[in-house]
């Protein structure tokens, strides 16, 4: 897809906030985001204040065919500007392996990203995340290479409140050492949860590749001992950046077959995606 290939080629629970313990707080349903990601890169979203606690984002685009949507949702810190995100993102994609690092060094401490997607026209997909109160923004982050992107704004008020109970079901898990923790079969159509216990920053692509694929296939492709890539077309989703720390739910629906999860973010230290240093998977989606 567009905003990651472009990377590629060059359970630690988020608090739910302040307050009395969930058992003597009425429960609230999650409240619901329409967001859309448009061809110009402009994300809208249809309402612009929440209060906080789970909330349900419903993402879809209207890209081409074969572009996507990089929806992130992030959150500045006190002394961090819009600009000076951008800038990161700028330098998490330069072809100087040093400036990637600084990039996502930088990034990391300018906001906190709560995921949300990347997606075709043909994968609309469901992110529900936890949000305290605070302003956050919503953009695409593929627009940031070319120019300018228009950031949308959304305001979330109150204290949490809802379900704090650890969620169910199949569980990624980001470790510390840069590696994916998970089951070797998910499913094709239902959710799971995506949790970063390391400390840094990371993506998760979920892309088909050719059935019989192997993660020493892989590594051998990566270390560029063959030319023939296991990638395929077709129907593809990537769950977008989030920070060290949190967790999010995704809602997804792929064709059933052979799938490989990889990381592109650039390392901070070394500036190196992390899909090169062995943060991928092979998994089977049934």
């Amino acid at each position: 897809m567009r905003t990651r290939l472009a990377l590629l080629v060059a359970i630690v629970l988020a608090p739910v906030g302040a307050g009395s313990p969930a058992a003597a707080t009425p429960h609230r349903p999650p409240q619901v985001v329409a967001v859309h990601g448009a061809a110009d890169g402009t994300v809208t979203i249809d309402r612009h204040a929440v209060r906080a606690g789970r909330i349900v984002f419903r993402l879809d685009s209207s890209m081409p065919p074969g572009l996507s949507s990089g929806i992130a949702l992030v959150r500045l810190t006190r002394r961090a500007t819009v600009d000076d995100l951008f800038t990161d993102v700028r330098r998490m994609m330069s072809e100087d392996p040093a400036t990637r690092a600084r990039g996502t060094r930088d990034a990391r401490r300018d906001a906190r990203f709560y995921g949300l997607a990347d997606l075709l026209a043909s994968t609309p997909v469901t992110v529900t995340q936890t949000l305290t109160a605070g302003t956050y923004h919503l953009l695409d982050l593929g627009g940031v290479r070319d120019g300018t992107p228009p950031v949308t704004t959304l305001h979330v008020r109150g204290t949490a409140t809802g379900d704090d109970r650890p969620p169910r079901g199949p569980t990624v898990v980001m470790t510390a050492a840069d590696r994916f923790e998970t089951p070797t079969s998910l499913p094709a159509d239902g959710t799971i949860t995506i949790a970063n216990a390391s400390t840094s920053l990371h993506f998760m692509n979920i892309w088909p590749v050719q059935p019989g694929t192997t993660e020493a296939g892989v590594q051998a492709w990566l270390d560029g001992a063959t030319d023939q890539g296991p990638l395929i077309d077709g129907p593809a989703i990537g769950f977008n950046v989030i920070s060290p720390g949190l967790h999010a739910r995704l809602t997804y629906r792929l064709p059933p077959g052979t799938y490989l999860l990889f990381c592109e973010l650039p390392d901070e230290r070394t500036g190196i995606a992390h899909v090169f240093t062995d943060m991928f998977r092979i998994v089977t989606l049934r």
